[in-house]
């Protein structure tokens, strides 16, 4: 098992021989991440869709828990128009 701190980059082998990009903990993600864990782990948050950003500008999502309400529908909807603001805001310049 691994120990606090440590890293499995070592073991980790890039497609076509690149490098392994692991970039910079982001605090602002790990405070999101805990704050959810913590609803998670008292029963107030019952169901997960993420979105998730990795240090190689590649993305991937999951799903987790219960699924399928329509508010959740909504919910991302409103994430994915906040998503396009904040975009557009970055590249508008």
């Amino acid at each position: 098992m691994d120990q606090p701190g440590s890293s499995r980059v070592g073991s980790v082998t890039a497609l076509y021989g690149g490098e392994v990009v692991t970039g910079d903990v982001n605090e602002g993600c790990v405070r999101m991440l805990r704050a959810l864990l913590e609803r998670a782990e008292s029963g107030e948050v019952v169901g997960v869709v993420y979105a998730a950003l990795h240090s190689d500008k590649l993305a991937s999502y999951g799903i987790g828990g219960m699924a399928g309400p329509y508010s959740m529908l909504g919910a991302l909807d409103m994430a994915s128009d906040e998503l396009k603001d904040l975009m557009r805001g970055q590249f508008d310049a």
